[in-house]
C-alpha cells in the first residue's frame, strides 16, 4: 500500500509540474548573468542625464580576431559576448527600372549566410552557428537577452518579405523557432512583463507585438514608429523602469539623409542616435544623437548596441563596421 500511495503522490506531483510549467519552459543554467532589465532603472536614470552636449569616450577598443561580416546584433554575457552577422555571398539588385515592385518588394532575394558568433573579452572567436534557412532568409537582425535566452530574428535581406523569429539557447547557440512573420523583421526584444516579443520591421517603420502561448504566438498590435529621427537597428529590453507608464527599451541607429547642399549638390550622411522607447507606444521617452566615427568612418550606432551602468555612468558597447571590426565601448561623460 505504501508503494502505491507513493507512486500515486510521485504522479501527481509530475502532473502538477507539467500544468504550472509553461510549454517549452527552460532553466537558466546558475552562471548566466543577468540581463539589461535587471538594471533597467540605472540605465533609464543614466540616459535622462544625457543631452546633444555629452561627451562619449572610447574606454575600451578590442580588435575581432575573425571575420565579423556584416554585423547586426551583439549581446554582452559577462565576459564574452554574441554578435549576429551576415555573409552576403550574392548581393541584391533592384529591380529596373527604379521603383519597380515585384511581388511586394524592390529587389531580388539575394543569397547570403546567418552566423552567430560568440567571442571572448580579447575578440577570440569561441563559437560561430549558421542559423539561415538554406534558402532566402539569411538576414539576422538585432539581439536581445532576457537572462535565459537569446531572441533573434532572421529575414530576408529585402522589405515586405518574411522572417523567422527563434529563441536561442545564449551557451550552444542553438536556435529554436517560436513563430513566422510575413514582414522583414530586424530590432527585437522580448517583454518579459507581459509575455510579449516585439519585432521591428524594416526600416523600424512598424513594431509587431506578439503574445507568447503555449502553443506559439498571437498578432496582439501593430504600431507605427512616430519617430523619424534614426532607423531602429538593435535594441535591449529595460523593464519598466520606476516612474515609466509601461516597459521601455533602449535601441539605437541611423537615419541615411540626402538633400541638396547651398551650392545645389547633393549632401549625402549619416545621423547616429540612441533612444529610450515606450515599447507600447513606439513613443521616444528620451533621444540623443551619437557623433562619433569607427575606423571605417561610419557612424559607430550604424549596427549592433549592448548598455550597461557602470559606477553610475552610462556605457555603450557597438559593433559597426564590416568584416575586420572592432567592439567599440563608449563611456558618457
Amino acid at each position: 500500500m505504501r508503494l502505491l500511495s507513493l507512486r500515486a503522490l510521485l504522479g501527481a506531483l509530475i502532473a502538477l509540474a507539467l500544468l504550472v510549467t509553461p510549454a517549452g519552459a527552460r532553466v537558466a543554467p546558475p552562471d548566466l548573468p543577468p540581463p539589461p532589465a535587471a538594471d533597467g532603472a540605472q540605465i533609464a536614470a543614466a540616459f535622462a542625464k544625457l543631452s546633444r552636449d555629452t561627451s562619449w569616450q572610447l574606454v575600451q577598443k578590442v580588435p575581432l580576431r575573425f571575420d565579423a561580416y556584416h554585423p547586426e546584433g551583439i549581446v554582452r554575457l559577462g565576459d564574452h559576448y554574441v554578435l549576429s552577422a551576415v555573409q552576403v555571398t550574392e548581393p541584391t539588385q533592384k529591380y529596373q527600372p527604379p521603383g519597380t515592385i515585384i511581388d511586394g518588394t524592390d529587389r531580388t532575394p539575394g543569397k547570403g549566410i546567418a552566423h552567430l558568433i560568440a567571442f571572448d573579452a580579447q575578440g577570440n572567436k569561441l563559437a560561430d552557428e549558421r542559423v539561415d534557412d538554406g534558402g532566402t532568409i539569411y538576414h539576422p537582425g538585432g539581439l536581445d537577452y532576457d537572462g535565459r535566452d537569446l531572441w533573434l530574428a532572421v529575414a530576408e535581406y529585402r522589405p515586405n518579405k518574411p522572417s523567422i523569429i527563434y529563441r536561442v539557447d545564449p551557451i550552444s547557440l542553438v536556435p529554436e523557432e517560436v513563430l513566422r512573420s510575413p514582414d522583414h523583421i530586424g530590432g527585437i526584444v522580448h517583454d518579459t512583463r507581459r509575455h510579449r516579443v516585439l519585432g521591428l520591421n524594416w526600416g523600424s517603420r512598424t513594431e509587431y507585438e506578439w503574445k507568447l502561448t503555449g502553443h506559439g504566438a498571437v498578432v496582439k498590435a501593430a504600431i507605427t514608429n512616430p519617430s523619424h529621427f534614426v532607423d531602429y537597428q538593435d535594441c535591449k529590453y529595460l523593464g519598466r523602469p520606476r516612474g515609466f507608464e509601461d516597459p521601455a527599451m533602449l535601441c539605437s541607429g541611423i537615419a541615411t539623409l540626402h538633400h541638396p547642399g547651398p551650392d545645389g549638390q547633393p549632401v549625402n550622411y549619416d545621423l547616429g542616435g540612441v533612444a529610450e522607447v515606450d515599447v507600447t507606444t513606439m513613443r521616444p521617452i528620451d533621444e540623443v544623437p551619437f557623433q562619433e566615427y569607427t575606423d571605417q568612418r561610419q557612424v559607430a550606432t550604424r549596427n549592433a548596441l549592448d548598455v550597461q551602468v557602470v559606477d553610475g555612468r552610462l556605457r555603450l558597447y557597438l559593433v559597426a563596421d564590416d568584416n575586420q571590426s572592432n567592439l567599440l565601448v563608449y563611456e558618457a561623460h
